[in-house]
């Protein structure tokens, strides 16, 4: 439980803050009323969609701006989630595909309301997450120790899981997508990593796994032929 918790925690709040998946995707569904019989709307405000039964709250830290992510489950379809975000909040930016929606409010005083639903399957209620964050981040100016990147690597994105003590960073460069992997991969190798797959030697190398025994720590690289490069990394017990 604790383990499957961890992965919602973790891929909720990455796609919260990167939003590729329904920039891609757009909105697919159409809008109409609540089913027949179905009074899940009546009355309802935008507070309410966010009312469910709670998992977890946990604090997370973008660009070096500490955040608090709460996610809870809610007993609604996403067609009809869909449509009370409509009707409850006209103003705010929607964005869905078929499984997902992503929902930004600017609040009175300036902050962004984030929530992000997952639709995780027929007969499971809705996963939401749930964040308040400022209107812009700061740019990050110094990229993590724990991370690594590519000698003319451009900072995008980094953020920090306290409570797991597991980072997450997004980083842009003009090397071919295998010779930026070597690179990172060497760097890796210097510091005690090893490579799970042989991918980060083959021609067309886009990503790897590698892993080190001390402390004992997973790290994830992919990187994308636009120069878009990925790395996560977080202890293993």
């Amino acid at each position: 439980m604790m383990k499957l918790q961890y992965r919602i925690f973790i891929v909720g709040a990455i796609l919260m803050l990167t939003m590729l998946p329904f920039v891609v995707c757009g909105e697919v569904f159409t809008l109409r009323a609540p089913s027949s019989g179905d009074n899940s709307g009546d009355g309802m405000r935008l507070s309410d969609l966010t009312a469910g039964k709670s998992i977890m709250t946990e604090p997370i830290e973008v660009n070096g701006v500490k955040l608090k992510l709460e996610v809870k489950m809610i007993d609604i379809s996403l067609e009809d989630l869909l449509y009370q975000l409509k009707k409850l909040s006209p103003d705010a930016k929607i964005a869905a595909n078929s499984t997902s929606i992503l929902a930004t409010e600017t609040m009175k005083n300036g902050m962004l309301k984030r929530l992000l639903f997952i639709y995780s399957g027929k007969g499971l209620p809705i996963l939401c997450f749930s964040l308040m964050l400022p209107n812009k981040l700061p740019k990050l100016l110094v990229w993590p120790q724990q991370l690594p990147k590519t000698a003319d690597g451009i900072i995008r994105q980094y953020i920090y899981f306290p409570k797991r003590k597991a980072h997450y960073g997004v980083f842009s460069t003009a090397a071919h997508a295998a010779d930026a992997l070597r690179e990172v991969a060497g760097s890796l190798r210097a510091n005690g990593w090893d490579a799970v797959s042989g991918e980060d030697s083959l021609p067309n190398g886009r990503g790897e796994i590698f892993f080190k025994n001390r402390p004992r720590s997973l790290m994830l690289v992919s990187i994308a032929e636009d120069g878009t490069a990925i790395v996560y990394t977080r202890p293993v017990k």
